[in-house]
């Protein structure tokens, strides 16, 4: 029998986010991977694997239940094989990029079917990679991570039988302690809100700022080696720096991307956790970057600490604190997506900077979440990508050539 559940709190903040994109954008939420198969390794061998992730990861055999707007469901079913396609290359250079796009635009029903879908790509006869995509709903970033490592150890034969899925987090949410932390979150909230006015709100169409630089991988990299923090800390550090330089106000409200992962029982579930959780900044007193980063450190804590809550009882109070739900999105929003393990270190740190200094624009990369979203993405580059409202956009190549020069300057002042 196929009990049906709540959605848990990350899923919820996502489905929010999604319910009412248009039919033509419904592909905007996929997330999409391709991952490099061992030597050998044949397409029964990958069929087998991913069907043990399917015994595994209950997200991966739910659908949703969302014909009740209020109260959305999950509904988890029983384990089977799944579909895996080929796609085959005569070329053994196959263009992965192109393969990716192509299956990412493939929108997802979330009623009728896991929301998920595999491609084994082939150079002739030799399976080279997995291309999987998957809907936010299945998966946050993390989690492909978690994904990717079951599934080299299924592939291995080493993968062990233990079931997960997101209904352990439901527990949780609902449990004493669990509604506990969910009120002290509506507390940080209330808080918060009171300290700082709503922002003006930005209306559509929207631009992508767009900054890729590996001067800058490496300059976050050693400040936060030097001053013992993490990157994404330094990076937004230097993010409010610029909005400090190019605003007059001494206080910031910023949103920052929390995984949620912290507790032991979430860690390596699969499902999407990430939650937008409000910071307040105070313009720091010295003109470095290391005050700033000391507050950044403290003030996020805390925020992170609170970031597990019931988004549709935030957005009611929002409503009693006067914010209209544009201007909560036109806050100023930063999710910052960490170098893999397996990436390449930065290059050499004696690289001229001003070769990688150039803003470019773009449509944005996709038509869901904040209205003013900075993405950071570490890898041997720093990619940093500001989608705003079109009239803002001289704010935003400004505060992207700001964040640039506070980051090198603090990389220089070490």
């Amino acid at each position: 029998m196929v009990t049906s559940a709540p959605l848990t709190f990350g899923q919820l903040a996502i489905w929010r986010d999604v319910e009412s994109v248009p039919r033509d954008r419904w592909h905007e939420p996929n997330i999409v991977q391709a991952w490099e198969l061992p030597a050998g390794t044949g397409t029964a061998d990958v069929r087998a694997a991913l069907a043990a992730l399917v015994r595994r990861h209950e997200s991966l055999r739910t659908t949703y239940d969302l014909s009740d707007p209020a109260a959305p469901r999950q509904v988890p079913h029983p384990p089977r094989t799944p579909d895996v396609a080929v796609q085959r290359a005569a070329d053994p250079r196959v263009d992965l990029d192109t393969v990716r796009e192509q299956l990412a635009r493939q929108p997802f029903s979330l009623v009728r079917e896991p929301a998920w879908r595999a491609t084994v790509v082939a150079a002739g006869d030799a399976p080279t990679h997995l291309v999987l995509v998957h809907h936010h709903m299945v998966a946050d970033g993390l989690a492909t991570w978690v994904l990717r490592r079951d599934f080299l150890a299924a592939l291995a034969g080493t993968l062990d039988d233990a079931v997960s899925g997101p209904r352990t987090i439901v527990a949780h949410e609902q449990s004493p302690a669990g509604q506990r932390r969910g009120a002290a979150a509506m507390d940080y909230w209330a808080k918060l809100l009171t300290e700082v006015p709503p922002p003006a709100v930005g209306q559509p169409p929207f631009v992508e700022a767009r900054l890729v630089s590996r001067a800058l991988a490496g300059a976050a990299r050693r400040v936060a080696a030097r001053l013992r923090v993490s990157v994404a800390n330094v990076v937004l550090s230097a993010f409010c720096a610029g909005l400090f330089a190019v605003g007059g106000d001494d206080r910031l409200l910023v949103r920052v991307l929390s995984s949620n992962r912290f507790d032991p029982y979430r860690r390596d579930v699969v499902t999407s956790m990430n939650q937008w959780i409000p910071v307040l900044f105070d313009r720091p007193s010295g003109p470095g970057l290391a005050d700033l980063v000391r507050e950044v450190v403290t003030r996020t804590r805390v925020a992170y600490a609170h970031g597990v809550y019931d988004v549709d009882r935030a957005f009611r109070l929002l409503d009693e604190a006067g914010y209209r739900r544009g201007q909560y999105d036109s806050t100023w929003s930063v999710n910052f997506i960490a170098r893999r393990a397996d990436e390449p270190e930065p290059s050499d740190p004696d690289l001229d900077a001003a070769e990688d200094a150039t803003v470019s624009w773009a449509a944005p990369f996709s038509s869901v979440g904040p209205r003013r979203y900075l993405r950071v993405i570490e890898g041997t580059d720093l990619t940093c990508e500001l989608r705003v409202p079109v009239g803002r956009s001289a704010v935003a190549a400004e505060l992207l050539r700001r964040m640039r020069q506070a980051l090198l300057d603090a990389d220089r002042a070490g």
